[in-house]
């Protein structure tokens, strides 16, 4: 096997490469606990007849002074959210339902992001600023018990080419949150008009908002999909 490394994306925390039949992703500011957190998750949703590259090593870069893991490599075939069908939805939102309920090494939502998520929406001037804050305000109060993938959407989702099928990666913004977030966060992530009628009651509405109004921030901050996350963002906050 080669001992190569092949670049395949880089992201704002990690850097990917291939390596033959292994996947490794470098961590660039994460530490020891955390990157082997990302690895046991990996493990027990595995456990859960989930479809997602098996963790197979870890370990530390002299060179690069970084942590790493190291994962079964996947050929893995982007999902086009402009493209989605119902099959692809019903599937991808069914798999939430075989989620462990909790991973013991998880950290806490409203621990690790809430104050990140204040810190945004008091970033911005958007007319939406003060319903933002009041569902953070919600959310703060909410029971925070259930595993959450965390940033659920078709970035980290995908059709596995050796059996067709979906799989599931990138589990590290992981932790124990909010029912339904993962849900909220896949509807807030996708044209509007993809979602699927009858999923969303008040909860999830309150959760999706929040989301876009997220999304839209950080694209006029990135300039990035701008319009695309603002026509997401104008429609929810119109729905009731």
């Amino acid at each position: 096997m080669s001992n190569k490394e092949e670049f395949i994306c880089e992201r704002g925390k990690s850097i990917c490469y291939r390596i033959g039949s292994i996947f490794r992703k470098y961590y660039k500011y994460s530490d020891k606990k955390v990157v082997a957190s990302e690895s046991h998750i990996a493990s027990e949703i595995l456990k859960n007849d989930i479809n997602t590259p098996k963790p197979i090593g870890f370990g530390y870069s002299e060179t690069r002074q970084m942590f790493f893991n190291d994962f079964k490599f996947h050929q893995i075939r982007k999902i086009n959210t402009g493209e989605l069908n119902d099959n692809i939805l019903k599937n991808t939102i069914g798999l939430l339902n075989q989620f462990p309920t909790k991973i013991d090494c998880c950290d806490s939502w409203n621990i690790k992001y809430l104050p990140e998520l204040f810190q945004q929406i008091d970033s911005t001037n958007l007319e939406q600023k003060k319903e933002a804050k009041i569902i953070l305000n919600y959310l703060n109060n909410y029971p925070v018990k259930y595993f959450i993938h965390g940033d659920y959407s078709f970035e980290n989702i995908g059709i596995d080419e050796n059996n067709n099928q979906i799989i599931i990666f990138d589990f590290f913004d992981s932790c124990i949150g909010i029912e339904g977030w993962d849900l909220a966060y896949l509807f807030g992530s996708i044209p509007y008009e993809k979602v699927l009628v009858g999923e969303i009651n008040d909860h999830i509405l309150k959760m999706i908002k929040l989301i876009v109004t997220l999304k839209y921030i950080r694209g006029l901050r990135k300039n990035f999909e701008v319009l695309e996350r603002k026509k997401n963002y104008e429609y929810w906050w119109k729905q009731n």
